[in-house]
């Protein structure tokens, strides 16, 4: 005699709907963005300075990237620390972003400037 298949009883489960928020972020939304980008503006040449004129700043060694990146490893630090939440989120994406566009314009620059030059003894930049 041959066994029966189990017959296989699907459950459907009730979805829940997530709560609203209420917090500073369901507000601003719709300028969440441009108003990280703001903020982060108007703070960048100021917490450059700052990390230009410490200790650790005068140890790094001068490149055209310097700014950028040691910019963006304080973008990495601070989302580290938990600081990428809400409008927080804004103002770092805002800051990655600037940055790597600030990385791009550099390249370009170099290039375009190593294209027009003549040659200068060797140097490639």
């Amino acid at each position: 005699m041959r066994k029966r298949k189990a017959k296989v009883v699907y459950r459907y489960r009730k979805r829940r709907s997530k709560p609203k928020s209420s917090g500073l972020m369901s507000g601003l939304k719709g300028i969440a963005m441009p108003l990280g980008a703001m903020i982060y503006g108007a703070s960048r040449e100021k917490v450059s300075d700052m990390i230009a004129s410490s200790k650790i700043g005068q140890s790094l060694p001068a490149t055209q990237f310097t700014d950028e990146i040691v910019m963006l490893g304080v973008n990495w630090g601070a989302r580290k620390m938990g600081m990428g939440k809400g409008i927080g989120a804004s103002i770092l994406n805002a800051g990655k972003a600037i940055e790597y566009a600030r990385v791009g314009q550099t390249v370009v620059d170099m290039y375009s400037n190593n294209s027009t030059s003549s040659y200068n003894g060797g140097a490639m930049w």
